[in-house]
């Protein structure tokens, strides 16, 4: 896939996504007259998870999507790049609970252990900062991180940014790479209550997947009866059960279970009747989408070891604060890099938060120069030449996501328990944003979302027959 220069240009680059999707999952019609247990609104990782899951306890089942493939923000690219290119989520998590290391182990994907929580190599202003820096960067984490956990324990939900000992380089350098390169959003707009869900979710050990973490999950959604292109507009509540309003029709189940974004849900995409709870709405609204864009580019012929940086390293290239700014304010034109993945010719670029969704509203042609120019503070101008190709994610405009995952506004973090609650025993909610067990904003937590709200829509369908 080339330059993604609309927010629909990955559904425009048409039909190999299209038909991938139609090969993966069973291209269910829209049968409007059939009444179904439950609809799956959306056939990202949670809708996936909750459709298997409903499948094998026989419960008759349809997802619909939006979009005119299965996989929702797991994205590969194989068009591209000599290699596959994850769009969306790259890692497997937790892999030793995370179901899609099972998947990709029975499946033969090949996978590799990746230290995604550990900086390698550290610079300012492309000045290589050596070994102590890196070192002075992580134990500022981890003073962050107690100083967090600590808040939590008393119940103090507060921005991450507000308990930092310091604005000294290290501990902004921990601040940046906890905030927006990690969590998708400013240091101002993290909760020391998702930091300490996170911790406590032990994300190790964390594997890349050679063929693409997208390419698995439209593997693993092989099965499913999903119809393609059609958009949820509006759930009503009836007497029997749910009526879901859709751009090819009406369909009827028992139950509904919408693994839409928070930013969808937040633009009132999905019209709810009656309306939803005043703490379920509230609920969404805590939980507003951040952004992290990738800019892979690739650059053959440039060593690897080049410049102290070595295939699968994790590197920072950090610019000063502009004049003026606030204290602890993330300075625009930070970048995050995954240096040489799989020992390939590509440098992927990474902006977070408030960056990346000022980013988000400028052509790609000027996104693509700005991280060539960072990299190039690192290698020099003459790297400037040698990039071949690049792209630019563009999950920040599109309109069935409007982000890329969610974070909990500081003070409200329950809401991740608060969605997760059924409405009137008819609607349930899933997805990263209502991951369990720390496993927030990951395409595996999702998936166990969605398994564990199809568990409990099944024994809302026994309950309500046995009365």
């Amino acid at each position: 896939m080339g330059k993604a220069d609309s927010p629909l240009a990955l559904t425009r680059r048409g039909m190999l996504v299209g038909m991938a999707a139609l090969t993966a999952a069973s291209a269910a019609p829209l049968r409007r007259s059939s009444h179904y247990d439950v609809v799956v609104i959306g056939a990202g990782s949670a809708g996936i998870g909750a459709s298997r899951t409903l499948q094998a306890l026989g419960r008759s089942c349809l997802v619909i999507e939006a979009a005119n493939r299965v996989g929702g923000r797991a994205f590969t690219d194989s068009t591209t790049f000599p290699m596959p290119f994850d769009i969306g989520c790259a890692w497997i998590h937790a892999g030793m609970t995370n179901p899609y290391y099972a998947f990709a182990l029975e499946r033969g994907y090949h996978i590799k252990k990746h230290d995604v929580d550990t900086l390698h190599e550290l610079f300012y202003s492309g000045e290589w900062k050596g070994e102590a820096a890196v070192k002075a960067v992580a134990d500022s984490e981890e003073t962050i991180i107690k100083i967090a956990q600590d808040d939590a324990r008393h119940g103090r939900d507060v921005p991450l940014a507000s308990i930092m000992p310091s604005c000294e380089p290290p501990m902004a350098a921990a601040a940046t790479f906890m905030g927006p390169m990690d969590s998708a959003v400013d240091f101002s707009q993290e909760s020391t209550f998702d930091l300490r869900d996170e911790e406590s979710a032990d994300y190790d050990p964390n594997y890349l997947v050679r063929e693409g973490f997208g390419a698995l999950v439209v593997d693993v959604a092989k099965g499913i009866s999903v119809s393609l292109s059609t958009a949820a507009t509006a759930i009503r509540s009836e007497r029997s059960g749910v009526a879901i309003e859709t751009n090819k029709g009406t369909i009827r189940a028992k139950k509904v279970i919408v693994t839409a974004s928070t930013g969808v849900l937040q633009k009132d995409a999905i019209r709810f009747e009656p309306r939803l709870p005043v703490e379920t709405d509230e609920a969404i609204h805590s939980l507003p989408m951040g952004l992290l864009t990738k800019i892979p580019l690739l650059i053959p012929g440039v060593s690897h070891d080049s410049h102290e940086i070595n295939p699968g390293e994790n590197v920072m290239n950090l610019v000063p604060p502009k004049p003026g700014s606030p204290p602890c304010q993330e300075a625009d034109g930070n970048f995050y890099y995954l240096a040489w993945p799989w020992d390939s010719d590509l440098m992927v670029g990474f902006v977070g938060g408030s960056y990346a969704w000022e980013l988000a509203g400028r052509p790609d042609a000027e996104v693509i120069d700005v991280t060539v120019a960072n990299l190039a503070q690192i290698y020099g101008n003459d790297i400037k030449r040698k990039v071949t190709k690049s792209l630019v994610t563009p999950w920040g405009r599109n309109p069935l996501t409007h982000g890329a995952y969610a974070a909990a506004v500081p003070g409200h973090s329950p809401a991740r328990d608060t969605i997760r609650l059924p409405v009137q025993d008819r609607i349930w909610f899933a997805g990263e944003a209502a991951a369990q067990d720390g496993l927030f904003a990951t395409c595996g937590g999702a998936y166990l979302s969605g398994t564990a709200q199809a568990r409990a829509v099944h024994r809302a369908i026994g309950n309500a027959d046995k009365a």
